[in-house]
């Protein structure tokens, strides 16, 4: 029997959001042995680490000095807790850190962990100066317990908690300046900072920041924390990153190494002027001063002192080699890696990013951070070594190994950075991301049992294929018109499937299939937006350009109609927020981002200029049609015209349009919606009203035409002035019985939910429904039936598709761009290059047009404007297009007599083109 690995695999009882994360990369291997600098696996597959526990396996795993140092000390029945006693180990291991730490430290307090320090620290510093305020740099991280979040710059892992940080700052790191006008309010307690930030990316700080720190926190009464949690111990190449620059901070965190990756153990050590006596009284921890583990931190630091500091000068030499490597890697591979950050073996790799022109997957994957976690994944199956990203910048992957690290295995991880880098290089993604499926076809006791487990055969050796830039950069001579956005999503699973690299289509059926399950679980939690294409230039006739981007979440629509109401909140101010920081002039709501903001009403309050694109997706589908059915010779004026889901907001513009056009209108709504039929019989009254008016003006062929030979003008004058403006339904029943009186058995206008009723005598249909599948069964339409499918995803197409040869049905709301170029390899849903959604369309005419509003909002469009956008369109030199299995059909057949005479008749904004 075969199951879903994911969908089936036991939920973690410890924590299933961390095992959600690690199984998608590849990371949920059970370890059974750690040895040295390697891990081993349940099925004996060994690891070599270069992560230490983000630095605290100082020695690598389980070193035979501090498991001898606890055997001794179970042989002598040591104590371990000895609270409120006084413990030898406690004290000597105090007075060692004291003695080997820079400064003038005279009192040390224990903690359990990094974060527990940093909170000892905030308590310690307001205690010692009455003042509350603490203030920590930008990208700094401390912890993730109340207080030392509260310091920590990453608003993430802030938010759910509620956290009250009224009383921590955050400055930019590196920057004296912004120091001083921060502490001259003398409100300051103490300022905590890292001489190497390590989760924000390993950065290091000019050789003149810390002193300066240091100086003007003297000058303003405010402490000096030194936060050595991570780089303390050997991890910068000197036992403290302090004895660089000969600092003598007030206090000082340790952690991490200290507990030599068998105990967790943390110290804070500060001078006596720091020292506050009610700290000392009030302060204490039930596992702090444990005679246990304060052993184990003797022998550490017996450890990094023994012959001269041979550990802490090892560190140095391979903290120099590793570097000088990552340099090089650097410098013969920019389009992968852009930067090395790091100090000694404390080191990290600044990913490139992907971009889009020939994937949106990876280039949402690069935006949303999930690149390096990939990148990681791969190392680890491909070339078993441990990494991991950095927790504050999510394009950078971490390089911490051991202290004792040798050369041979830093030149093995090199070799597969290198390797890595080729790969990314040459747009391999399915080479380097194949080890991804394989994770869905788990062996072993981690598997589910009982699940068949495929083979997947191997990934085609074959060259990945290529996607150049279709567009021109703008020279320096022409004018930018306007910058927009375009919210774009797959509108079914082959669409979401697509913005992988062209290259994995290549794969077998049983890799796509754990492909398609890969990216449906990932992405039912890991969907929030990104900017994953950006086009620096699309030309108007008219002169000058605009430069857009293409804004992406990699969910289709019925799960975004699954989504809780405030997870469409959520999901919608992550699509604001990206373009809000573009700085776009308009922002456009392409396929259901449309539906789920109620014709974009629900976005109105997020300070954006936004358009739905339903006027040009209207107005330039109906035209496509009438210009298809007159290339094939038929009188448009007597067909009858059926308009799916007519209701909504293209819907109701189509018909008022096509209502020009014809005299047999058919109107359909959806047969789920009690109101459905009341709403249609208004919207049947709006366009009699239309036509009504348009027949004073002898301008269409259509109902104006019919109107105005049944009933004459002085007749509709009189309907006009005697039934107000928004009577639909008044309006309708008055024309109706005034046609039946005149011997029109058959009302022009029908307004139905029954597709099978009416379908089947309709030789042209528009559907443009909100049903996000393809729901239409192609046996109701009439023979020769000529279908528009405007809908995303497609109402009709789908579920045509090789059904009904006598029919022809193509992908209305499509038009030909005014330059041949296209959104990169995908191209938003993969239309042929130069044609796209005329909904982005409308979104870059409104850019070139410099508008400063919103338009074509809510379901009540004005017919007006919609018109005045298809014109200005026209103008710029975009046009509908007709496309069928994503080639365009040409419509060059000559039109009929009464086509010629409406075209003449209409505005030139009206007129066919062939």
């Amino acid at each position: 029997m075969k199951r879903d690995a994911f969908t089936h695999a036991p939920a973690s009882a410890l924590n299933p959001e961390r095992a959600f994360l690690l199984q998608h990369i590849g990371f949920d291997k059970r370890i059974v042995k750690a040895e040295g600098h390697y891990y081993v696996d349940e099925h004996g597959r060994r690891y070599l680490d270069f992560l230490a526990q983000y630095g605290a396996v100082p020695f690598g795993h389980n070193p035979p000095q501090l498991w001898d140092c606890i055997r001794h000390m179970g042989e002598r029945c040591e104590p371990s807790f000895v609270q409120p006693l006084m413990s030898p180990a406690a004290e000597e291991l105090a007075l060692q850190l004291i003695a080997l730490a820079p400064g003038k430290m005279r009192r040390v307090t224990y903690a359990n962990s990094g974060a527990e320090t940093v909170e000892a620290a905030i308590k310690l510093a307001r205690a010692r100066t009455q003042r509350q305020a603490i203030v920590s740099t930008v990208r700094g991280f401390h912890g993730k317990t109340l207080g030392a979040l509260s310091a920590t710059d990453n608003a993430m892992y802030r938010e759910p908690f509620l956290l009250d940080t009224t009383q921590f700052d955050r400055i930019a790191f590196d920057d004296l300046v912004a120091l001083d006008q921060r502490l001259q309010k003398r409100d300051v307690a103490a300022f905590i900072v890292e001489p190497v930030q390590g989760e924000g990316g390993m950065r290091v700080p000019s050789p003149n920041y810390l002193n300066g720190a240091q100086a003007i926190c003297r000058q303003y009464g405010t402490l000096f924390v030194l936060d050595e949690i991570q780089t303390g111990l050997g991890r910068t190449g000197a036992l403290f990153a302090a004895e660089a620059q000969n600092l003598a901070p007030d206090i000082i965190l340790l952690a991490k190494a200290l507990g030599g990756g068998i105990v967790p153990l943390g110290a804070m050590l500060c001078t006596q002027e720091a020292w506050s006596e009610a700290f000392g009284f009030f302060h204490s921890s039930t596992f702090a001063n444990s005679h246990f583990t304060c052993s184990i931190g003797l022998q550490v630091l017996a450890m990094l002192t023994a012959d001269d500091r041979a550990i802490v000068r090892h560190a140095q030499a391979m903290g120099e080699h590793l570097q000088a490597g990552l340099d090089d890697l650097v410098m013969r591979h920019p389009a992968a890696f852009v930067q090395r950050n790091g100090q000694g073996l404390m080191q990290a790799l600044v990913l490139a990013p992907w971009g889009g022109e020939r994937s949106y997957f990876t280039s949402h994957a690069s935006r949303k951070g999930y690149a390096v976690p990939l990148l990681a994944g791969y190392l680890l199956a491909e070339h078993g070594i441990v990494s991991a990203p950095v927790f504050n910048q999510n394009a950078t992957l971490r390089l911490e190994p051991s202290l004792t690290i040798q050369r041979h295995e830093i030149d093995s991880v090199l070799a597969a950075l290198d390797t890595a880098a080729t790969l990314i290089e040459n747009e391999d993604f399915a080479a380097l991301l194949r080890y991804v499926p394989e994770t869905r076809m788990a062996t072993g006791p981690s598997a589910p049992q009982g699940i068949e487990i495929p083979a997947l055969a191997p990934v085609s050796p074959k060259a990945p294929e290529r996607h150049a830039p279709t567009w021109q950069a703008p020279r320096a001579w022409e004018k930018r018109r306007g910058r927009f956005a375009f919210l774009i999503h797959p509108t079914d699973d082959d669409v979401l499937f697509q913005t992988l690299p062209r290259d994995f289509t290549q794969f077998d059926t049983t890799r796509k299939d754990a492909w398609r399950g890969w990216m449906d679980t990932w992405f039912a939690r890991m969907h929030e937006p990104a900017a994953v294409y950006h086009l620096p230039a699309l030309r108007s006739r008219q002169g000058g350009y605009v430069e857009g981007w293409l804004i992406a979440a990699p969910l289709t629509p019925l799960q975004m109609m699954r989504l809780r109401r405030e997870e469409k909140a959520a999901l919608l101010a992550g699509y604001a927020q990206v373009a809000h920081e573009l700085g776009v002039d308009i922002t456009g709501l392409g396929a259901f981002t449309s539906v789920i903001s109620r014709g974009g009403t629900d976005l109105q309050g997020h300070g954006l200029h936004l358009t739905t694109g339903n006027s040009l997706t209207a107005i330039a589908s109906a035209e496509s049609l009438r210009a298809l059915a007159a290339s094939q010779g038929r009188d448009f004026v007597h067909e009858r015209v059926a308009v799916i889901g007519a209701a909504g907001s293209i819907g109701r513009l189509v018909s008022l349009h096509l209502g020009r056009y014809t005299r047999r209108l058919v109107l359909l709504g959806n047969p789920g919606n009690p109101t459905s039929l009341q709403t249609l019989g208004v919207l049947a009254g709006e366009i009699y009203r239309k036509s009504a008016q348009r027949a004073l003006l002898q301008a269409d062929p259509g109902l104006p035409g019919l109107l105005l030979d049944a009933l004459g003008p002085a007749e509709i004058v009189c309907l006009l002035e005697t039934i107000a403006d928004g009577e639909g339904a008044r309006f309708r029943t008055a024309v109706e019985e005034r046609l039946a009186r005149k011997g029109y058995r058959h009302a022009p206008i029908v307004t139905s939910v029954d597709l099978q009723q009416e379908l089947g005598t309709c030789g042209v249909v528009l559907s443009a429904s909100a049903a996000g599948k393809s729901f239409v069964d192609p046996a109701l339409l009439a023979g020769d039936a000529l279908v528009c499918d405007v809908a995303r995803p497609l109402d009709v197409l789908a579920s045509l598709k090789g059904k009904r040869r006598d029919v022809f049905v193509y992908e209305g709301g499509v038009m030909r761009l005014p330059e041949n170029l296209s959104f990169g390899a995908q191209n938003v849903l993969g239309y042929p290059r130069g044609y796209n959604l005329a909904c982005l369309s409308e979104t870059m005419v409104l850019a070139m047009e410099g508008t400063q509003r919103s338009h074509s909002l809510g379901s009540q469009i004005d017919y007006d404007e919609a018109l005045s956008i298809y014109d200005k369109a026209r103008g710029h030199g975009f046009s509908y297009a007709v496309l069928q299995d994503g080639h365009a059909i040409s419509l060059k057949a000559p039109r009929s007599a009464v086509e010629r005479r409406a075209a003449a008749a209409a505005s030139p904004a009206m007129a066919v083109s062939s």
